[in-house]
């Protein structure tokens, strides 16, 4: 079993970085079948912690043997919202992303944060 963290700088261009650091790590631990939508998932809940949130943000990866665990924590105590955005509106579809490719997911609430986690099936077991 494997587990990596990084803290990440409050910097929406490190967005493509967390994407590589996703695609690296799971290649390296035997999982390239869950790059796609680890990277999918990753991406859309880090652009929420970096516009909605408050850094730092810490994005956190889990070899939990069937499932890989994903979290991502930030330092904002505002509830996550999801929209429901126009079709001309160019974001808010990010937790409508996370729910269509995450076996599970959902929100660790803090007095001084929040963790947002995902779960993916190894087995590639549809969602």
């Amino acid at each position: 079993m494997n587990a990596t963290s990084w803290a990440l700088p409050a910097d929406r261009a490190v967005v493509g970085e967390a994407r590589a650091m996703v695609r690296k790590t799971l290649t390296d631990w035997g999982l390239p079948h869950l790059v796609d939508d680890a990277e999918l998932v990753i991406s859309e809940l880090v652009t929420n912690a970096l516009v909605h949130g408050a850094a730092p943000v810490v994005m956190a990866l889990h070899d939990a043997g069937p499932a890989l665990i994903g979290a991502i924590t930030d330092h904002s105590t505002t509830p996550l919202a999801a929209r429901d955005p126009h079709l001309e509106d160019t974001g808010g579809r990010g937790l409508a992303i996370v729910r269509a490719l995450a076996a599970s997911w959902g929100v660790w609430p803090y007095p001084t944060g929040k963790t947002i986690w995902f779960i993916l099936l190894r087995d590639g077991t549809p969602t």
